[in-house]
């Protein structure tokens, strides 16, 4: 199988996971023997007391209890196929909200045109700030001016010209600050991303491994409802990819809003602030992710938990980020 796959797909077939799947159904039957019996034994010993206790009370034993737990053996005997086809039904549905390949590479080149655009208007900002300088006769030494000239050429050789639209943009101070957010936020959705995929996979084949003992815990009657507990968890996990591709093509159709040519200057001149909201609305929805899937399917118990820990790692990295800019 391919590595990328492993680390990074939706998916349970690859040899080690089947290989610890197979293992642990194994030595899930064995533990599911020890909870039936234990459940008979509650069973017998409960309704007993209670059939002595007062003779109206339900039949003696509770044959749907036993049935329960021979289903669930069942279950277990059947248990591979059983998570290939939760997998690989959410596997379809994320294979089929993803980035087609014609939309993957304009996103990749509206990502190189974005980090482009804004190593220019930095560059923008820097000449028009020592031309200021210069103007203003702060240049006491001639250095500003021989930046300046330098700067003048390296222009002639690269056939950089300010545009009547960057002209605009820069008469908008705000816009430097929101251009360094803006660069910032589109590095932490990446981050955010890289990261919420790395606990989702290794979140889906922690359940899928461990699934078997959950069939065979399940028999016995304080953890009942442990079965649908995992099963929430897992389709909310694994619903988490397709939240974060439904994500990607929102950002994909942001960046097309954005670099789509527009004669609007007014509109131009604040467009770094505009889209600094949507950066921030789109950081906070990636983070969370998990909290979003549950709502869909699932439970949000481990949803908030997980999204807690996505927000601790962004925050991390935004301390990070802030603290390398300061020292650059």
């Amino acid at each position: 199988m391919n590595q990328d796959n492993f680390l990074w797909g939706l998916q349970i077939t690859d040899g080690l996971t089947m290989e610890l799947v197979s293992q642990m159904t194994v030595i899930a039957f064995g533990v599911g023997v020890i909870c039936f019996i234990c459940n008979l034994a509650y069973n017998y010993l409960y309704h007993g007391a209670s059939q002595l206790l007062s003779p109206n009370e339900d039949k003696f034993p509770d044959m749907m209890e036993i049935a329960r737990c021979l289903v669930l053996f069942f279950c277990l005997s059947i248990y591979t196929p059983i998570a290939q086809t939760i997998v690989g039904t959410m596997e379809v549905i994320n294979e089929a909200t993803s980035l087609t390949s014609e939309r993957a590479q304009e996103f990749a080149q509206f990502m190189a045109q974005s980090a482009i655009e804004q190593g220019e208007m930095i560059a923008e900002y820097d000449k028009h700030s020592l031309q200021s300088e210069v103007a203003a006769g702060e240049d006491s030494t001639g250095a500003m001016q021989h930046e300046l000239d330098k700067k003048m050429e390296e222009d002639e050789m690269t056939g950089v010209r300010s545009s009547v639209e960057k002209i605009v943009q820069l008469l908008n101070p705000a816009n430097l600050a929101t251009l360094v957010l803006h660069g910032i936020s589109a590095l932490l959705v990446g981050i955010i991303q890289v990261v919420i995929l790395g606990i989702g996979v290794v979140i889906v084949k922690l359940l899928v491994i461990l699934g078997p003992f959950v069939f065979a815990v399940s028999m016995l009657p304080v953890f009942q409802k442990q079965l649908s507990i995992w099963f929430g968890t897992l389709c909310s996990a694994c619903m988490v990819f397709t939240v974060i591709n439904i994500l990607n093509q929102i950002i994909w159709q942001t960046f097309k809003a954005i670099y789509t040519e527009s004669a609007d200057m007014v509109d131009a001149a604040t467009q770094q602030i505009q889209y600094l909201g949507m950066d921030l609305a789109l950081i906070g929805a990636y983070c969370s992710c998990f909290w979003l899937s549950s709502k869909i399917v699932g439970h949000s118990d481990a949803g908030k938990i997980i999204s807690k820990t996505v927000s601790i790692v962004t925050t991390a990295a935004t301390i990070a980020l802030m603290g390398g800019a300061a020292a650059g």
